[in-house]
């Protein structure tokens, strides 16, 4: 009786402490509840190894493993702030498709790009690092423990690729009032994220600004109709046709260049006067690059299909036009 006494004393008097379970969670991957039991439970009596059996055991302790499987999958996030009108897109790869229709997942990445937009609240690309640090609001936990609990929980691996905040133009004279437009192909996660998250595997993004003397009175009806449909299809549209470039001045030399050259080699054998070739070979450079180019390009998603920058014009309104000043188009597994 007494030996048994000591053994159960003994038992007790093992504490898990913080430290314990923050080394074991660095080491396993396993969400911090599980380090925890594992650490308590009978036989293992706070050993680190024999901590990391017992998890290994449950299924649990698989993280670590997954991190090195490729991922191809996942989803893109487009997250409006409806207050500031600021676009926070992201995107999140996981290993299958399958995980990137899971529900668990989705909130995840509505999570992620929640923190993004609350706490990483600068214009451009944000740091992927500086967020794994960040305590999501409403959480008790960093964002790298939430990443390491929904990879133990979905059993694949999981990577937090990229993130980018796109601010509007807005002058701060009052000069010119500027927009975010979106738009999210493919949606999924409809059923369990807020209505300014959108989640999808294509997104389009456009940032129109309005700008005219007239901006004051005009100003507040463009923003709804640049916010509305208009920005929604032109979006649409950088989906669709996925242009490279905003405006023929915006195509690198060396890209102007080799389309010259390619265009000059298939004239070699020509028998046209050389001033008349050049002519020819000048208009098929302008119609590439005018291919390549959002404003040149026809609007895929307007009925009639208008050049873009036609399409621009017609919404001017007194003295105040409408511009595009930048769009992307992000898909998954694209290169940063």
């Amino acid at each position: 009786m007494l030996s048994a006494a000591v053994g159960r004393s003994m038992k007790m008097s093992t504490q898990v402490s913080a430290a314990m379970v923050k080394e074991l969670r660095e080491k396993s991957g396993a969400p911090m509840m599980d380090c925890k039991k594992a650490l308590s439970a009978e036989g293992v009596n706070g050993d680190i190894k024999l901590a990391m059996d017992w998890l290994r055991a449950k299924g649990i302790a698989r993280a670590a493993s997954n991190a090195d499987r490729v991922t191809m999958e996942g989803v893109i996030a487009v997250n409006r702030n409806p207050t500031s009108g600021v676009v926070t897109v992201v995107e999140v790869n996981s290993e299958t498709d399958f995980v990137s229709l899971n529900k668990d997942f989705h909130q995840f990445v509505s999570l992620v790009s929640t923190t993004v937009s609350e706490q990483l609240n600068k214009e451009g690309a944000v740091s992927i690092s500086d967020l794994m640090n960040l305590q999501p609001k409403g959480t008790t936990h960093t964002m790298k423990d939430a990443l390491g609990d929904i990879i133990s929980s979905i059993r694949e691996n999981i990577v937090i690729k990229r993130a980018e905040n796109i601010y509007p133009e807005t002058a701060q004279d009052g000069s010119a009032v500027g927009v975010v437009a979106s738009y999210v192909h493919g949606k999924v996660g409809t059923d369990v994220t807020p209505a300014h998250i959108e989640l999808g595997k294509v997104a389009g993004v456009v940032k129109l600004q309005a700008q005219g003397t007239d901006i004051a009175s005009t100003g507040p009806a463009i923003t709804t109709l640049l916010s509305g449909d208009v920005g929604r299809k032109l979006s649409m549209h950088v989906v669709a046709a996925c242009p490279l470039y905003l405006a023929p001045k915006d195509v690198p030399a060396d890209v102007v260049a080799r389309e010259t050259a390619i265009f000059r080699e298939q004239t070699v054998d020509d028998k046209k006067k050389p001033e008349m070739l050049e002519k020819i070979i000048a208009g098929k450079v302008n119609k590439r690059m005018a291919d390549l180019c959002l404003v040149s390009q026809p609007h895929v998603a307007v009925e009639g299909s208008p050049v873009i920058q036609k399409y621009l014009d017609s919404l001017t309104q007194g003295d105040v036009k409408v511009s595009i000043s930048g769009f992307q188009r992000w898909t998954l597994g694209q290169s940063q």
